[in-house]
């Protein structure tokens, strides 16, 4: 088990790179919850764009598909979504209420990490560093629950001096080669 790693080991890492990994350890969580069958395609699918696509739109709709805004309760049509269709929110409302709680957090953790610096220019260590605590609590909650943490070696090839801090643009696939 690759478990005694810490966010500061992330810090030559490009933000892409650093949610790859994380997207990586919600992944893990599946397998160990034995919950990768359930559905979760569509989440995977869009949480996976942040490595390639315009940045800004995946936090809007990633936004939309966080357990934190599909599951409260306020009625579909109050909710003001310009991304997920109705069918799709009560797809991901019962997907989440059938999935283990772990897996909801690291999505939630996971937007609040891609969209920590979203809108800046990694300029300087300071805001590059800005991102790690975020990481930290990810690492933390794949620890604190016993679940194999990713292979670290396989997000090298995306360092921090690529495309301002952002790194190049890659695919999941990408990772594991």
């Amino acid at each position: 088990m690759e478990n005694k790693i810490s966010s500061e080991s992330f810090v030559e890492i490009s933000n892409r790179g650093r949610v790859a990994y994380a997207i990586c350890c919600l992944e893990n969580a599946m397998e160990h919850y034995k919950e990768k069958s359930k559905g979760w395609d569509f989440v995977l699918e869009n949480l996976w764009t942040f490595c390639n696509q315009n940045m800004a739109i995946w936090q809007e709709r990633t936004s939309e598909l966080r357990p934190e805004t599909v599951c409260e309760h306020v009625p579909f049509e109050l909710k003001d979504y310009g991304y997920l269709s109705e069918k799709i929110h009560d797809d991901l409302k019962v997907l989440y209420a059938q999935s283990n709680t772990v897996l909801l957090r690291l999505v939630d953790e996971i937007y609040a990490l891609g969209a920590v610096n979203i809108f800046v220019t990694i300029s300087s260590i300071e805001l590059a560093k800005k991102s790690l605590p975020y990481l930290q609590g990810i690492i933390d909650i794949m620890t604190q629950n016993n679940i194999t943490l990713p292979n670290f070696n396989n997000f090298l090839q995306f360092p921090i001096d690529e495309n301002k801090g952002w790194g190049r643009e890659f695919t999941r696939e990408e990772v594991f080669k």
